[in-house]
């Protein structure tokens, strides 16, 4: 029986081979035949296939039968089934030799086609996010493109990062000035000199935020005074060392007078006033020789700059510089630097460095919130070279700082002698200063007016630029660090005595101009004139 089907093995094994290789070595007349004889061959694979593992079937249900009936003979049983494996093995390889490799290699293809598949949604995925990526930033690609178009206007300003006057974010204070907590906050952005304002021309003709309106107040009430008068509101910063909170409220840029009207009419102790604009004056183009800058290597005493942004690499250390930025990064920061570069030149040893400006501008909540800064650091002299509207805001803060001791200096503007007078240098107790050229002659662009207190040195003079280049600069911007230099070598920090003493000391070495005494022109007389 066995050697019957290890013979019938053996036969549908090499008929099955011979076939196969039949089938291999004929000559394909067309794809048809090809086909054919491929289904053929594969035919015969199956049926040998099949017949043998029937026939190891039965073999195997004989051999369990032999054994349960004679035990004695599983020595020669076992001799048997190993020949039988044999055959059996050399059948399998004779149907298809590679049968196991290719089950491995369709294992194989298999999970690397489920992997394909993985790593295509994968990569569909990824490109998803990347698509979903590549359509938010291009609001900021566009902000990039506008900061590049308005490099042109270093000028103005060098470079500003989303509406940082908006949101109330963290204060960016270098990291050498220290930690400040209470301090007041702004999120510094990027950008260029694009305003992120909605501008408007008020019934003064002056510069605002068209949808917003300000206010200050001091207590609980006048802020429910505020709510319960209808106005939706925010507390947009706090200014706990000046003892205010500052107060945005969002209207129609058509309706903001009479909101004003009403919001003074329902809280009549509420300081209400529009957010004015402020604007750097420009600087110069020509570039005279830095040797020729004559500098006061003798650094005494500290000021405050409320400006552009200042380039600090352009310093060496002999000039202490702490900055803080309640505007837009490295916005005017070319005024900025040219400013700071006079306070240097004077013989300051240390500048407290407040930027203010979103782009061109800087607005009322900025200068608000850098007034706070020096008020929390007790800077005894504040140097403002930049001129605008009146803002009852703003007068509020410089008050109480002027009632505290600190002398604030302002540069009168370059509006010419029949302007109005501008403000901060407007408001009583700030210390005013005019330009003059190297003769003493008035700047002739110089704002005039009874609250003039100094002139200064400011046209044609030398600064450093954004960039570190030399330029010479005209304007009351660049006169009034001269006077805040000397008033800071007395004035060490707030006191209201000494202050006053050091502006009355100052105004006797003055330099009469004009008429004999103060006048409107040169006010006490010219400081700093070699």
């Amino acid at each position: 029986m066995r050697t019957y089907l290890l013979a019938a093995i053996v036969f549908a094994t090499f008929t099955a081979a011979s076939y196969v290789k039949a089938s291999d070595e004929v000559e394909e007349p067309s794809d048809d035949v090809g086909d054919d004889a491929d289904d053929a061959a594969d035919d015969a694979t199956d049926d040998a296939s099949e017949d043998a593992a029937d026939e190891a079937a039965d073999d195997a249900a004989d051999a369990a039968a032999d054994d349960a009936d004679d035990p004695g003979e599983d020595a020669a049983d076992e001799a048997g089934d190993a020949g039988e494996d044999a055959a059996e093995d050399a059948a399998e390889d004779a149907i298809d030799p590679s049968s196991d490799d290719d089950m491995d290699d369709m294992d194989d293809s298999l999970g690397d086609a489920a992997d394909d598949d993985e790593a295509a949604s994968d990569i569909e995925g990824i490109d998803a996010t990347e698509d979903d990526a590549a359509d938010e930033p291009v609001e900021l690609e566009q902000d990039d493109e506008a900061a590049s178009e308005n490099e042109d206007d270093s000028d103005v300003s060098e470079s500003a990062e989303s509406n940082a006057g908006d949101e109330p974010g963290e204060l960016n204070i270098d990291a050498d000035s220290g930690p400040r907590p209470g301090s007041p906050s702004l999120e510094a952005t990027k950008g260029d000199s694009v305003d992120p304002f909605h501008i408007e021309i008020d019934e003064n003709g002056d510069e605002v935020v068209a949808d917003e309106v300000l206010a200050l107040v001091s207590d609980a009430d006048e802020l429910l005074a505020l709510q319960e008068a209808g106005f939706e509101s925010r507390i947009i910063e706090l200014l706990p060392t000046l003892g205010l909170q500052l107060v945005s409220i969002k209207v129609q840029p058509s309706q903001a007078r009479q909101v004003i009207e009403r919001l003074k009419s329902a809280a009549p102790k509420i300081m209400v006033t529009r957010n004015h604009l402020f604007a750097a004056g420009a600087i110069g183009t020509a570039a005279p020789q830095r040797s020729n800058i004559r500098r006061n290597t003798d650094r005494r005493g500290t000021v405050g700059l409320i400006d552009g942004t200042v380039n600090r690499s352009l310093f060496d250390s002999s000039l202490e510089m702490r900055t803080a930025n309640f505007g837009w990064e490295n916005s005017a920061m070319g005024h900025g630097t040219a400013v700071a570069s006079r306070l240097s030149d004077a013989g300051v040893r240390r500048v407290y460095s407040a930027n203010i400006f979103h782009g061109r501008r800087a607005p009322a909540v900025a200068l608000l919130r850098a007034l706070e800064w020096m008020a929390y650091e007790k800077v005894p002299v504040i140097n403002i070279s930049l001129a605008g509207p009146e803002n009852q805001l703003v007068n509020r803060a410089i008050k109480i700082l002027v009632d505290r001791g600190h002398a604030v200096v302002a540069a009168v503007g370059n509006n010419g002698p029949a302007s109005p007078p501008l403000f901060p240098a407007a408001v009583p107790g700030v210390v005013a200063v005019t330009a003059v050229d190297r003769q003493g002659r008035i700047y002739r662009r110089a704002v005039h007016g009874a609250h003039i207190a100094f002139a200064a040195p400011g046209v044609d003079v030398p600064t450093i630029d954004g960039d570190g280049a030399t330029r010479s600069s005209s304007g009351t911007s660049f006169a009034a660090p001269v006077v805040s230099a000397r008033v800071a070598r007395i004035l060490a920090v707030p006191d209201v005595k000494q202050r006053n003493r050091a502006i009355t000391d100052i105004a006797k070495v003055a330099l009469d101009r004009g008429k004999p005494g103060r006048d409107p022109v040169f006010g006490h007389g010219i400081i700093g004139l070699r």
